[in-house]
Protein backbone atom coordinates (compact mmCIF):
# COMPACT_ATOMS: atom_id res chain seq x y z
CA UNK A 1 0.00 0.00 0.00
CA UNK A 2 1.05 3.35 -0.21
CA UNK A 3 0.32 4.58 2.74
CA UNK A 4 1.29 2.80 6.02
CA UNK A 5 -0.48 3.10 9.26
CA UNK A 6 -1.23 3.91 12.52
CA UNK A 7 0.93 7.10 12.42
CA UNK A 8 2.19 6.73 15.77
CA UNK A 9 3.79 3.58 14.46
CA UNK A 10 5.82 4.98 11.70
CA UNK A 11 9.56 5.80 11.72
CA UNK A 12 11.00 9.30 11.13
CA UNK A 13 11.82 7.97 7.64
CA UNK A 14 8.37 7.04 7.17
CA UNK A 15 6.53 9.90 8.51
CA UNK A 16 8.87 12.33 6.45
CA UNK A 17 7.49 10.16 2.85
CA UNK A 18 3.72 10.02 4.48
CA UNK A 19 3.75 13.74 4.71
CA UNK A 20 5.66 13.95 1.38
CA UNK A 21 2.77 12.05 0.09
CA UNK A 22 0.09 14.07 1.78
CA UNK A 23 2.00 17.05 -0.13
CA UNK A 24 1.83 15.17 -3.58
CA UNK A 25 -2.31 14.79 -3.36
CA UNK A 26 -2.82 18.18 -2.13
CA UNK A 27 -1.06 19.48 -5.56
CA UNK A 28 -2.16 17.05 -7.85
CA UNK A 29 -5.74 18.82 -7.13
CA UNK A 30 -4.40 22.00 -7.26
CA UNK A 31 -2.56 21.06 -11.11
CA UNK A 32 -5.91 19.76 -12.21
CA UNK A 33 -8.24 22.81 -11.05
CA UNK A 34 -5.31 25.37 -12.55
CA UNK A 35 -5.55 23.33 -15.65
CA UNK A 36 -9.11 23.15 -16.03
CA UNK A 37 -9.78 26.59 -15.28
CA UNK A 38 -11.41 26.02 -11.60
CA UNK A 39 -11.20 28.66 -8.76
CA UNK A 40 -9.87 26.06 -6.24
CA UNK A 41 -8.87 28.73 -3.43
CA UNK A 42 -12.86 29.79 -3.51
CA UNK A 43 -13.73 26.25 -3.01
CA UNK A 44 -15.27 25.05 0.12
CA UNK A 45 -15.21 22.31 2.07
CA UNK A 46 -18.20 20.29 2.19
CA UNK A 47 -18.61 19.06 6.15
CA UNK A 48 -21.53 16.36 5.02
CA UNK A 49 -18.72 13.65 3.95
CA UNK A 50 -17.20 11.37 6.27
CA UNK A 51 -14.21 12.35 6.51
CA UNK A 52 -12.86 9.49 8.78
CA UNK A 53 -14.21 7.11 6.27
CA UNK A 54 -12.92 8.58 3.02
CA UNK A 55 -9.34 9.14 5.09
CA UNK A 56 -9.26 5.30 6.02
CA UNK A 57 -10.32 4.37 2.12
CA UNK A 58 -7.34 6.38 1.32
CA UNK A 59 -5.38 4.83 3.98
CA UNK A 60 -3.77 7.96 5.89
CA UNK A 61 -5.96 6.35 8.87
CA UNK A 62 -5.88 2.70 10.50
CA UNK A 63 -9.31 1.45 12.10
CA UNK A 64 -8.22 2.84 15.50
CA UNK A 65 -7.37 6.47 14.55
CA UNK A 66 -9.78 9.54 13.90
CA UNK A 67 -9.20 12.06 11.84
CA UNK A 68 -8.16 14.18 15.26
CA UNK A 69 -4.47 12.09 15.26
CA UNK A 70 -4.25 13.25 11.44
CA UNK A 71 -5.07 16.26 12.06
CA UNK A 72 -2.60 16.51 14.67
CA UNK A 73 0.36 15.23 12.84
CA UNK A 74 -0.01 17.12 9.91
CA UNK A 75 -0.63 20.53 11.68
CA UNK A 76 -1.65 23.42 9.35
CA UNK A 77 -1.58 21.34 6.21
CA UNK A 78 -4.22 19.27 7.35
CA UNK A 79 -6.84 22.08 6.30
CA UNK A 80 -5.14 21.89 2.91
CA UNK A 81 -5.49 18.15 2.67
CA UNK A 82 -9.46 17.93 3.97
CA UNK A 83 -10.17 20.45 1.34
CA UNK A 84 -8.40 18.21 -1.69
CA UNK A 85 -9.91 15.12 -0.17
CA UNK A 86 -13.28 16.81 -0.18
CA UNK A 87 -13.07 18.10 -3.86
CA UNK A 88 -12.17 14.98 -5.02
CA UNK A 89 -14.85 13.03 -3.80
CA UNK A 90 -16.99 16.15 -5.47
CA UNK A 91 -15.36 15.45 -8.54
CA UNK A 92 -14.21 11.92 -8.52
CA UNK A 93 -15.00 10.78 -12.25
CA UNK A 94 -13.14 13.71 -13.52
CA UNK A 95 -10.26 13.31 -10.77
CA UNK A 96 -9.74 10.12 -9.98
CA UNK A 97 -6.92 8.79 -12.76
CA UNK A 98 -4.91 11.64 -10.95
CA UNK A 99 -4.91 10.35 -7.29
CA UNK A 100 -6.07 6.43 -7.54
CA UNK A 101 -1.99 5.94 -6.84
CA UNK A 102 -2.26 7.53 -3.72
CA UNK A 103 -5.52 5.73 -2.58
CA UNK A 104 -4.95 2.00 -0.84
CA UNK A 105 -8.27 1.28 -1.52
CA UNK A 106 -8.21 1.82 -5.36
CA UNK A 107 -4.63 0.21 -5.29
CA UNK A 108 -6.38 -2.78 -3.44
CA UNK A 109 -8.98 -3.23 -6.44
CA UNK A 110 -5.99 -3.01 -9.09
CA UNK A 111 -4.12 -5.84 -7.10
CA UNK A 112 -6.47 -7.85 -7.09
CA UNK A 113 -5.45 -8.89 -10.68
CA UNK A 114 -1.60 -9.67 -9.79
CA UNK A 115 -3.08 -12.83 -8.33
CA UNK A 116 -5.29 -13.79 -11.47
CA UNK A 117 -3.69 -13.21 -14.93
CA UNK A 118 -1.40 -15.27 -16.51
CA UNK A 119 1.08 -12.86 -17.85
CA UNK A 120 4.53 -13.35 -18.65
CA UNK A 121 6.63 -12.96 -15.26
CA UNK A 122 9.60 -10.38 -14.17
CA UNK A 123 11.85 -9.86 -11.34
CA UNK A 124 13.60 -6.24 -11.65
CA UNK A 125 17.01 -6.04 -9.61
CA UNK A 126 17.61 -2.46 -9.12
CA UNK A 127 14.33 -1.30 -10.06
CA UNK A 128 15.27 2.61 -9.45
CA UNK A 129 11.73 4.45 -10.08
CA UNK A 130 10.61 1.87 -11.90
CA UNK A 131 10.75 2.75 -15.39
CA UNK A 132 12.51 -0.22 -16.91
CA UNK A 133 9.48 -2.90 -15.23
CA UNK A 134 7.23 -0.13 -16.82
CA UNK A 135 8.51 -1.06 -20.15
CA UNK A 136 7.56 -4.17 -19.60
CA UNK A 137 4.04 -3.69 -18.01
CA UNK A 138 3.21 -1.66 -21.28
CA UNK A 139 3.83 -4.65 -23.50
CA UNK A 140 1.43 -6.89 -21.32
CA UNK A 141 4.06 -8.54 -18.93
CA UNK A 142 3.15 -8.72 -14.81
CA UNK A 143 6.49 -7.70 -12.59
CA UNK A 144 6.70 -10.45 -9.58
CA UNK A 145 9.55 -9.00 -7.65
CA UNK A 146 11.37 -5.36 -7.57
CA UNK A 147 13.86 -5.00 -5.48
CA UNK A 148 16.19 -1.71 -4.44
CA UNK A 149 18.19 -0.50 -1.15
CA UNK A 150 17.05 2.91 -1.19
CA UNK A 151 14.32 4.19 0.27
CA UNK A 152 13.50 7.15 -1.93
CA UNK A 153 13.79 4.22 -4.78
CA UNK A 154 11.23 1.59 -3.17
CA UNK A 155 8.80 5.05 -2.19
CA UNK A 156 8.96 5.94 -5.72
CA UNK A 157 8.62 2.41 -7.66
CA UNK A 158 5.59 2.09 -4.74
CA UNK A 159 3.70 4.64 -6.30
CA UNK A 160 4.63 4.66 -9.94
CA UNK A 161 3.20 0.68 -9.92
CA UNK A 162 0.03 -0.01 -8.20
CA UNK A 163 -0.82 -2.99 -9.45
CA UNK A 164 2.39 -4.34 -7.88
CA UNK A 165 1.20 -5.59 -4.04
CA UNK A 166 4.12 -4.09 -1.63
CA UNK A 167 5.14 -6.70 0.25
CA UNK A 168 6.64 -7.68 -3.63
CA UNK A 169 8.48 -4.66 -3.56
CA UNK A 170 11.60 -4.96 -1.25
CA UNK A 171 13.86 -2.66 0.26
CA UNK A 172 17.03 -4.67 0.40
CA UNK A 173 20.64 -5.42 -0.69
CA UNK A 174 20.75 -7.86 -3.43
CA UNK A 175 23.25 -10.10 -1.77
CA UNK A 176 20.47 -10.92 1.17
CA UNK A 177 17.74 -11.61 -1.21
CA UNK A 178 19.57 -14.39 -3.46
CA UNK A 179 19.78 -17.00 -0.74
CA UNK A 180 16.20 -16.91 -0.04
CA UNK A 181 14.84 -15.50 -3.31
CA UNK A 182 12.33 -18.74 -3.23
CA UNK A 183 10.50 -16.64 -0.49
CA UNK A 184 9.16 -13.90 -2.67
CA UNK A 185 8.93 -15.80 -6.02
CA UNK A 186 6.53 -18.60 -6.61
CA UNK A 187 6.64 -20.45 -10.17
CA UNK A 188 8.55 -20.13 -13.05
CA UNK A 189 10.30 -16.08 -13.97
CA UNK A 190 10.25 -15.57 -17.38
CA UNK A 191 12.53 -12.07 -17.59
CA UNK A 192 14.87 -10.73 -15.04
CA UNK A 193 15.55 -7.51 -15.75
CA UNK A 194 18.08 -4.84 -13.90
CA UNK A 195 21.16 -2.32 -14.22
CA UNK A 196 23.84 -3.44 -11.86
CA UNK A 197 25.91 -0.89 -10.75
CA UNK A 198 29.76 -1.51 -11.88
CA UNK A 199 32.44 0.95 -10.53
CA UNK A 200 35.21 -1.46 -11.36
CA UNK A 201 35.60 -1.44 -15.70
CA UNK A 202 38.82 -2.66 -16.36
CA UNK A 203 41.14 -2.72 -19.46
CA UNK A 204 39.95 -5.45 -21.92
CA UNK A 205 41.51 -8.60 -21.31
CA UNK A 206 43.72 -7.27 -18.07
CA UNK A 207 41.40 -8.06 -15.32
CA UNK A 208 38.01 -9.65 -15.87
CA UNK A 209 35.18 -7.14 -14.52
CA UNK A 210 33.79 -10.09 -12.25
CA UNK A 211 36.98 -10.40 -10.74
CA UNK A 212 37.04 -6.70 -9.73
CA UNK A 213 35.66 -5.99 -5.93
CA UNK A 214 34.19 -3.34 -6.62
CA UNK A 215 31.55 -4.96 -9.10
CA UNK A 216 30.64 -7.05 -6.45
CA UNK A 217 26.46 -6.19 -7.77
CA UNK A 218 27.63 -7.20 -10.98
CA UNK A 219 28.30 -10.74 -9.42
CA UNK A 220 25.53 -10.67 -7.63
CA UNK A 221 23.10 -9.69 -10.24
CA UNK A 222 24.55 -12.78 -11.93
CA UNK A 223 24.18 -14.89 -9.25
CA UNK A 224 20.65 -14.21 -9.04
CA UNK A 225 20.10 -15.22 -12.98
CA UNK A 226 21.92 -18.80 -11.65
CA UNK A 227 19.70 -18.79 -8.75
CA UNK A 228 16.21 -18.25 -10.55
CA UNK A 229 16.71 -19.21 -14.02
CA UNK A 230 14.51 -17.23 -15.83
CA UNK A 231 14.16 -17.66 -20.04
CA UNK A 232 15.64 -14.13 -20.59
CA UNK A 233 17.65 -11.63 -19.03
CA UNK A 234 17.99 -8.14 -20.11
CA UNK A 235 20.89 -6.00 -18.23
CA UNK A 236 21.19 -2.34 -18.94
CA UNK A 237 24.67 -0.78 -18.03
CA UNK A 238 26.56 2.64 -19.14
CA UNK A 239 28.12 3.02 -22.54
CA UNK A 240 31.68 2.55 -20.37
CA UNK A 241 31.11 -1.44 -20.20
CA UNK A 242 31.43 -1.87 -23.62
CA UNK A 243 35.21 -2.67 -23.28
CA UNK A 244 34.51 -5.75 -21.22
CA UNK A 245 31.41 -6.75 -23.03
CA UNK A 246 32.99 -9.83 -23.99
CA UNK A 247 33.70 -11.08 -20.88
CA UNK A 248 30.01 -10.20 -19.50
CA UNK A 249 28.65 -12.39 -22.67
CA UNK A 250 31.41 -15.20 -21.43
CA UNK A 251 29.82 -14.97 -17.78
CA UNK A 252 26.73 -15.60 -18.92
CA UNK A 253 27.73 -18.38 -20.81
CA UNK A 254 29.06 -20.12 -17.96
CA UNK A 255 26.21 -19.46 -15.77
CA UNK A 256 24.96 -23.04 -15.34
CA UNK A 257 21.35 -23.39 -13.79
CA UNK A 258 18.92 -27.21 -13.66
CA UNK A 259 16.22 -26.79 -15.65
CA UNK A 260 14.37 -30.76 -15.79
CA UNK A 261 17.14 -32.16 -14.72
CA UNK A 262 19.60 -30.50 -16.80
CA UNK A 263 22.46 -28.34 -16.28
CA UNK A 264 21.94 -25.41 -18.83
CA UNK A 265 23.58 -22.18 -19.70
CA UNK A 266 23.11 -19.11 -21.48
CA UNK A 267 23.97 -17.21 -24.87
CA UNK A 268 24.34 -13.92 -24.56
CA UNK A 269 24.66 -10.51 -26.87
CA UNK A 270 24.96 -6.62 -26.64
CA UNK A 271 23.92 -3.58 -28.53
CA UNK A 272 24.44 0.22 -27.96
CA UNK A 273 21.09 2.03 -27.80
CA UNK A 274 19.87 6.02 -28.05
CA UNK A 275 17.40 6.88 -25.91
CA UNK A 276 16.47 9.19 -28.95
CA UNK A 277 15.74 6.60 -31.29
CA UNK A 278 12.99 5.47 -29.44
CA UNK A 279 10.80 8.36 -29.12
CA UNK A 280 12.71 10.36 -25.52
CA UNK A 281 13.36 13.88 -26.10
CA UNK A 282 17.11 13.09 -24.93
CA UNK A 283 20.27 11.61 -26.33
CA UNK A 284 20.73 8.98 -24.14
CA UNK A 285 22.72 5.89 -24.95
CA UNK A 286 22.89 2.74 -23.47
CA UNK A 287 24.82 -1.02 -23.28
CA UNK A 288 21.89 -3.30 -23.67
CA UNK A 289 22.45 -7.17 -22.96
CA UNK A 290 19.86 -9.61 -23.48
CA UNK A 291 20.73 -13.34 -22.68
CA UNK A 292 18.27 -16.38 -23.67
CA UNK A 293 18.50 -19.64 -21.65
CA UNK A 294 19.63 -22.37 -24.10
CA UNK A 295 17.26 -24.63 -23.73
CA UNK A 296 15.01 -21.43 -24.67
CA UNK A 297 17.27 -21.27 -27.62
CA UNK A 298 17.03 -24.31 -29.20
CA UNK A 299 13.17 -23.92 -29.29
Amino acid sequence: MIFKTPIQNLSKTEKKFFREKIDIYIRLVEVFCEKNNINYSDYKINEIYDFDKEYRKIGVLSLDEYKNDLKVFLGPSYYCFKKAVSFAIENKEEINHLLYNLNNYERFLKQKEFYLNNKPTVVDFFCGAGGLSLGFKQEDFKIKLAVDIEDVCIETYTYNHPELPSKYIIKEDIKNIIGDVDKYIKGDIDVVIGGPPCQGFSEANRQRIIDDPRNKLYKYFVKAVEKISPKYVVMENVKGMLKVANQVVEDYKNIKTVVNGLEIGYIADYKILNSVNFSVAQNRERLIYIAIREDIVKK
